[in-house]
């Protein structure tokens, strides 16, 4: 399988930190240095909207899964758009550092943010209160990625203290599986059963989520100054990072391997995405850009 760069969007006047797919893989959305967020449709490399508001760099961005609102993150503030008008139409107030990742779970009734002020704050999208509903003060150091598993009710966080932490949602126990390195990235695996955690020693590792145990890991990449994301593709064969040395990485997930290295970006590989439904990969990078990666089998 090859990947080829069959897209770029500019627009960007700054280092692009995160691009996100939604959920059908139509679109995408970017956040950038330059305090925006835009919405594109990456086949067409078409730019449909800029987002402007935030007043700092945007460091994650979801969209709702029924694509009518976003979701953003920057510095302290975290914002809720409207996608038709682009305005602002909820301010989240709570976190006293710079808010790191954000999650929202499938039925859009709960807003997660994982911050370096050590918190997790849980946010009920139901009703109109700015304040957090839970606020989860377990880890040691930033907390720098959030997930949710609606499957089995669960938060998923790792934290720059090295630990992974399951809560369980229904019965408030912590599953917690401590590694030796600082962590940048929590994934979780389309089957739901593993999780792809990245540290800042450069490495990958691929663990079951159930009991914690290694199943492979993955190296070759650089990462030990940016927060860089690994995922999988969607049927997950690959497992897919951004790299310091300014390319994409591609592992066999099975045989541990590199299969791939592309020859990405003019600068560091900040934020990597994979379509849900095809082999497509999307990059972005602190040269300003993003690209669109299709295969050709």
């Amino acid at each position: 399988m090859k990947f080829n760069n069959s897209k770029v969007l500019l627009g960007h006047q700054g280092s692009v930190l995160v691009v996100r797919f939604n959920n059908d893989g139509q679109y995408c959305l970017s956040g950038s240095q330059d305090k925006t967020i835009k919405l594109w449709n990456p086949s067409k490399e078409l730019l449909i909207h800029t987002f402007s508001g935030h007043g700092y760099p945007v460091l994650d961005v979801k969209s709702s899964p029924d694509n009518n609102h976003i979701y953003s993150c920057a510095e302290r503030q975290l914002y809720q758009w409207d996608i038709t008008s682009g305005e602002t139409i909820r301010k989240f107030k709570g976190h006293s550092h710079t808010i790191n990742s954000i999650a929202l779970n499938r039925d859009q009734s709960i807003l997660l943010s994982g911050s370096y002020d050590k918190s997790i704050k849980i946010w009920d999208l139901k009703s109109r209160n700015a304040d957090p509903i839970q606020v989860i003060e377990d880890a040691q150091d930033s907390v720098t990625s959030v997930i949710v598993n609606d499957d089995e009710f669960e938060i998923i966080s790792c934290s720059v203290d090295g630990a992974i932490r399951i809560y369980d949602i229904r019965n408030g126990k912590l599953k917690y599986d401590q590694l030796n390195h600082a962590l940048s990235s929590i994934y979780l695996t389309h089957d739901k059963k593993c999780l792809l955690v990245g540290a800042m020693n450069s490495s990958i590792q691929l663990l079951e989520k159930k009991t914690g145990d290694l199943l492979n890991d993955f190296s070759g990449h650089r990462n030990s100054i940016y927060k860089l994301n690994s995922c999988t593709v969607f049927d997950d064969s690959l497992v897919v990072s951004g790299s310091e040395d300014n390319d994409i990485y591609l592992w066999d997930i099975v045989e541990g391997n590199i299969v791939g290295r592309l020859k990405a970006h003019q600068n560091v590989v900040t934020s990597i995405d994979t379509h849900p439904k095809q082999h497509i990969v999307i990059s972005a990078s602190t040269d300003a850009s993003i690209r669109y990666w299709d295969t050709q089998q």
